[in-house]
């Protein structure tokens, strides 16, 4: 794992060889959460991903970098690893808070963006940031039940077919993956206040990238309304919407990643003018 050497310092890695693809993990989430996609798409492409701030390998919170963070600094630390991975441009993939970060950087880099794909995430809001009333519960149930936070998480990120579309163990083997290092208190405030300032409603239509939008039929904390209503504000974009909760990219990891493969690979198609 490399990091990046401009403050603050970022861990972060690249996979693979192909067209650039950049991938923004969400909250509290280390970017090895990317695991069930990066075996595929490492295979056709060099993929870079990376610990957010506050996280993992970029866990290390300096002083003059210390929050309340906004998804500017976000959009800044993703447009960094770009640069230190040799990215002029990129297919760009966030999930989550990091669908929210890449918004920002194709608003803000759009030249450098070849396309968009934004799964269980939304444009933002007053409310959109408030997860259903059963999401809720288990955020509270995880925080005020230690011994039971793993049966909360799983119920909070999976819908209830999970158990049948992962091997016998598969998720808890997931949540203890990747929450080997739980993110200081602080960091997972600071990245809370990005979400929370996250409004692109008024501005998405300036998004002319291929973009393909993904939601979650059970997703807890991203209603798919919400991810719907993305995509209408998007011109152009693709929607597609899989029986799964939050974490899709790990219930429903196969159809996620073709998803994903495919609308990478019309992109380039497009770019380079091919039929």
């Amino acid at each position: 794992m490399n990091v990046t050497q401009t403050s603050p310092a970022l861990g972060y890695d690249v996979v693979g060889n192909g067209p650039p693809v950049l991938m923004v993990m969400g909250f509290a989430m280390p970017g090895e959460a990317w695991r069930p996609q990066l075996e595929r798409l490492s295979g056709d492409c060099r993929v870079a991903y990376f610990d957010n701030r506050g996280v993992g390998k970029s866990a290390r919170i300096e002083t003059a970098h210390r929050g309340p963070w906004t998804m500017a600094d976000l959009a800044d630390d993703a447009i960094r690893v770009a640069d230190a991975a040799g990215f002029d441009s990129f297919h760009l993939v966030g999930v989550s808070m990091g669908g929210m970060i890449a918004q920002h950087v194709a608003l803000r880099t759009p030249a450098r963006v070849r396309s968009l794909s934004l799964l269980v995430t939304h444009a933002g809001g007053p409310r959109a940031a408030l997860p259903t009333a059963r999401g809720a519960a288990c955020i509270v149930g995880a925080e005020l039940l230690p011994k039971l936070r793993p049966r909360f998480m799983k119920s909070l990120l999976y819908s209830n077919a999970v158990d049948r579309r992962v091997p016998a163990g598969a998720v808890e083997a997931r949540l203890r993956s990747v929450n080997q290092t739980k993110p200081a208190r602080e960091a997972l405030l600071w990245q809370l206040s990005a979400v929370r300032g996250h409004d692109t409603r008024r501005v998405l239509h300036r998004i002319g990238q291929p973009t393909l939008v993904v939601g979650a039929t059970h997703d807890r904390l991203c209603r798919p309304r919400q991810a719907r209503d993305l995509a209408q504000r998007i011109t152009g974009s693709s929607y597609v919407e899989l029986d799964a909760g939050h974490g899709a990219n790990f219930e429903r990891a196969a159809e996620l990643t073709s998803l994903l493969w495919h609308h990478i690979r019309s992109s380039e198609r497009q770019g380079s003018g091919a039929d």
